[in-house]
This record gives C-alpha cells, sequence and structure tokens, in this order.
C-alpha cells in the first residue's frame, strides 16, 4: 500500500473522530482502527508515528502533548501524543463528502427539442448518398462547426462510407 491511501485513511479516521466530537486520538487508537483492514495487518506502531510525523510536518494534523497521567513509562511513551485534523483539512474532508454525495446524484437529461433536432439530423444523414470523397470547402465547414459548434449542428458535415 502506498503513502497516500495510508494518509487518505489517517485523515478520514481523524475526520470520523472529529465529528464524533473526540477530536484528540491517541496512536493506539488508529492503529486498532487500521488493524480493521487487511492491508495492515503488519503496519507497526513505529511506521504509524513516522506516518502521523509526516501528516503533522504537512500542517494537516495537529499534534497535542497527553498531560493525562501513564500507568507505566512505555505507556508515557507510547502514548505521549495525542493527535487531531487541522481545521483546513476537516473543511477539505467535508468538502469532498459534499462532492461525492452530488456526483452521485447528478442525472443527465436532454431537451426534448435537442433529442428532435439531433433525429431528424440523423434521418436526413440517413437518406443523404453515401460519398467517400469530401470536398475542401465541407471539411473546413466540418473543423469550423467542430470547434464552435455542438454535436446536433456537426451531424449534418459527417458523410457515411459506402
Amino acid at each position: 500500500m502506498d503513502k497516500r491511501t495510508l494518509h487518505i485513511k489517517l485523515s478520514f479516521y481523524l475526520f470520523l473522530a472529529a465529528m464524533s466530537y473526540s477530536s484528540l486520538v491517541l496512536p493506539s487508537e488508529i492503529l486498532v482502527y487500521l488493524k480493521e483492514f487487511p492491508y495492515f495487518d503488519n503496519y507497526t506502531e513505529e511506521e504509524l508515528l513516522a506516518d502521523l510525523s509526516t501528516l503533522v510536518k504537512s500542517n494537516n494534523l495537529e499534534q497535542i502533548q497527553d498531560k493525562g497521567k501513564a500507568k507505566s513509562y512505555e505507556e508515557y511513551k507510547r502514548n505521549r501524543y495525542r493527535y487531531k485534523l487541522n481545521p483546513h483539512t476537516i473543511e477539505l474532508e467535508k468538502a469532498l463528502i459534499s462532492m461525492e454525495t452530488t456526483l452521485h446524484s447528478i442525472r443527465g437529461s436532454l431537451e426534448k427539442s435537442l433529442t428532435d433536432r439531433l433525429l431528424e439530423k440523423l434521418e436526413k444523414l440517413s437518406t443523404q448518398p453515401i460519398s467517400k470523397e469530401i470536398t475542401k470547402s465541407e471539411n473546413q465547414e466540418f473543423i469550423r462547426g467542430a470547434s464552435v459548434g455542438t454535436t446536433a449542428e456537426i451531424v449534418p458535415y459527417i458523410k457515411p462510407e459506402k
């Protein structure tokens, strides 16, 4: 798995945490989440800390020192920082989710008049004699129509082969 995909997973998990009002997340909580995916079976806590450090350096995450009491030195050493998303990254994630939902809801449709005109042009095209040769003026008209016109305006210039 590449680092970009990993960073997306990390950002998304921290986004979910921020939306559930528990924005400060321990590395051990993140590791438990990542271990749910088969790609991260061999992912270690040291690798996670290095990746979190990269995201902090790129200003996507904020690193906050944990002032809670640790039960052991190892626990203190392991969980001395909590992480949360930068407000700008939260807004970016919201925008991405919004775009994703709107992309799935977009429905394309043609105006009835446009489909009628397209049908007329196609019927006219089917009744024309077929010629392999296109005159120079027809070619220039086609190019001019292609650069400024719509598909319905270009159709009359297309000459099918025999």
